[in-house]
């Protein structure tokens, strides 16, 4: 289980990596041709919105959801956990998107610094580790088998 919601962070990071070295190398070597776009503020606080949203607001509904579905079961299956889990990482992933469209648009150092904080937040929190996973599979109670 553990290695599956790895391969799914990993996968899920490799574009988002190289979209960021395609913009830093492209910004060294043509930096006008890579310049960033200026957005209205509205924009700006529109992405800032949904990196807030993706980051902390839909993570927490989830879980929620999750928990008040189970909560009078004996036990929850593995299934339903790692349906439960892929869907939680799924939206944290979006986070860091919002930090390569605020490098791209060049957002003011407040929000940008804001968006990046979030994206590093559900880069290492979402992480799907085995103590965190262990932890969760015991709150939920996850049958062993």
């Amino acid at each position: 289980m553990i290695k599956s919601l790895r391969k799914i962070y990993i996968i899920s990071l490799i574009p988002l990596v190289a979209g960021f070295i395609v913009l830093g190398v492209g910004r060294s070597f043509k930096p006008a041709l890579f310049a960033g776009h200026i957005l209205p503020v509205f924009f700006t606080i529109v992405i800032f919105v949904l990196a807030a949203i993706t980051c902390l607001a839909l993570p927490v509904l989830i879980r929620t959801l999750f928990a008040d579905s189970v909560k009078n079961k004996k036990n929850v299956t593995k299934k339903a956990f790692l349906k439960f889990e892929k869907r939680l990482l799924g939206v944290a992933m979006i986070t860091p998107w919002f930090s390569l469209i605020g490098y791209l648009c060049e957002f003011s150092k407040f929000y940008l610094a804001s968006i990046n904080l979030m994206a590093l937040y559900a880069l290492y929190y979402y992480y799907p580790s085995k103590k965190r996973i262990n932890f969760d599979k015991k709150i939920f109670r996850v049958e062993k088998t």
